[in-house]
C-alpha cells in the first residue's frame, strides 16, 4: 500500500505544486490535498495519512492550533507533521512545542527539498 500524503494549504499554486513534485518524481505516494485547517482536519481524520504536510498561515487557524487539534483526536494524534512557512521563527517554536511536528521547512522549497523531507519523514 502506497504512503499517504496529506498536504494542508491555502495556496492552489503549492498544492498543485506538492501534487505535480510527489507525483512526477515518485509514484510510491498516494497524495491528498486541503485547502484549509478545517478541510485538513477532517481528511486527516477520515483518510488517516502517513504525514501531514501543513502550512503555518492558513485562512481559517494557524498552524498551532492544527497540530493541537491533531494530537487531541486519537486518530490523529500519531501521524507525523511537517511545518512549512515562510516564517522560520514561528515554526521553530511550533516544532519545539509540538511532538507530532517532525520537521519544518521554509517556503520556497525547491521539489528536492520536499521530496527528501517527504523520505525523512
Amino acid at each position: 500500500m502506497k504512503p499517504k500524503i496529506l498536504a494542508i494549504d491555502d495556496s492552489l499554486t503549492l498544492r498543485e505544486f506538492i501534487n505535480r513534485c510527489l507525483a512526477k518524481n515518485s509514484n510510491e505516494y498516494q497524495i491528498v490535498l486541503a485547502k484549509d485547517g478545517k478541510e485538513g482536519l477532517a481528511l486527516a481524520a477520515s483518510e488517516i495519512p502517513d504525514l501531514i504536510l501543513l502550512d503555518f498561515l492558513l485562512p481559517d487557524m494557524k498552524g498551532d492550533k492544527v497540530c493541537r487539534r491533531l494530537l487531541d483526536n486519537k486518530k490523529t494524534a500519531t501521524i507525523p507533521v511537517v511545518l512549512m512557512s515562510s516564517s522560520a521563527a514561528e515554526i521553530k517554536r511550533t516544532q519545539a512545542e509540538f511532538g507530532n511536528v517532525v520537521k519544518a521547512i521554509a517556503k520556497p522549497f525547491t521539489p528536492e527539498l520536499l521530496l527528501s523531507t517527504v523520505g525523512f519523514a
